[in-house]
């Protein structure tokens, strides 16, 4: 298995994750007085979906005519599981859509089975203190 292609769903500040905070003293330019100063620090998250599928130039060029119909369809199948259970069943129904339309689409155009497969890839750390 090879990855096919790499989607970029989120790259910056996660919006779930609420910052950290602490309070720091620094110097005054009044010899022996310190003024408190609060640091925050926030949570940086990249987190992609990671299509893999076998090697070959017929299949990745039939990936790339596919990958536009699979993501309008998962999207829109995305957004309707979302809006009815309220939130992460959305992510779960799209990435199952996104596979089963794109390995749909892949084999009826090459007429053999494929094993297509996607999974979240994600990363996270602190930011440093602000």
């Amino acid at each position: 298995m090879v990855e096919l292609a790499r989607f970029v769903v989120h790259d910056g500040t996660d919006p779930f994750t609420p910052p950290q905070s602490k309070l720091d003293w620094v110097d005054t330019s009044i010899p022996g007085v310190k003024q408190p100063v609060i640091r925050w620090r926030r949570m940086i998250s990249r987190v992609s979906v990671v299509v893999e599928g076998p090697e070959g130039d017929d299949v990745r060029n039939q990936f790339n005519a596919c990958v536009t119909k699979a993501a309008v369809t998962s999207l829109v199948s995305g957004f309707v599981a979302g809006f009815a259970s309220g939130g992460m069943a959305g992510l779960t129904t799209a990435m199952t859509s996104f596979v089963a339309s794109l390995d749909n689409c892949v084999e009826s155009a090459l007429g053999r089975a494929v094993d297509i497969t996607a999974h979240v890839d994600s990363d996270s750390r602190w930011s440093d203190w602000e």
